[in-house]
């Protein structure tokens, strides 16, 4: 079995996309802990963390956030080198990168959620702790990633479209 020609392109280049970006938000972190060591009021104006804006966040946050994002986006260029040659192991760099993009999104959009409720139940004693929450704080791009897995991982279950059979005289 092989992938379909007409379908190689579609399949490198979601590849493609998928593992450029992360890669781009892991050096966006790494740029963050210099600025955060330089001036901590510019940082908002980068990536944030739930509670960055009122909590400074360590440089390992920072570090770890990056290794995730490096991870996630060199399974997804080794996926794309796979997919581009058109052997169907490529699916597996697919369903992997799929499945970290969607858990670290989940992960991101909890730790915001959990946020939003200790905010709640500390404006309910003392209400001006709303004045200082900011509500956008902390969503990041990695939520939208992981909604975008969900395509992702609709591939490996629809996989029979985009094999062919490889015929040898």
């Amino acid at each position: 079995m092989e992938i379909a020609n007409n379908k190689k392109k579609i399949l490198s280049l979601l590849a493609l996309t998928f593992g450029i970006i992360p890669i781009v938000i892991a050096i966006m972190e790494l740029i963050l802990i210099g600025v955060e060591a330089v001036a901590e009021d510019v940082s908002i104006l980068f990536f944030t963390s739930p509670g960055d804006a009122v909590f400074e966040s360590s440089a390992l946050d920072h570090v770890m956030k990056a290794f995730v994002n490096f991870l996630i986006g060199g399974i997804f260029l080794h996926g794309y080198q796979k997919v581009k040659e058109g052997n169907p192991d490529g699916f597996s760099f697919f369903i992997g990168g799929g499945i970290l993009l969607l858990g670290i999104g989940f992960l991101f959009i909890m730790i915001w959620g959990a946020n939003l409720i200790d905010t709640a139940i500390s404006g309910f004693v003392e209400p001006e702790v709303w004045g200082e929450y900011i509500f956008t704080d902390g969503i990041r791009i990695e939520w939208f990633l992981g909604v975008g897995a969900i395509s992702v991982l609709s591939i490996w279950k629809n996989k029979e479209q985009y094999l062919t059979q490889v015929q040898k005289f």
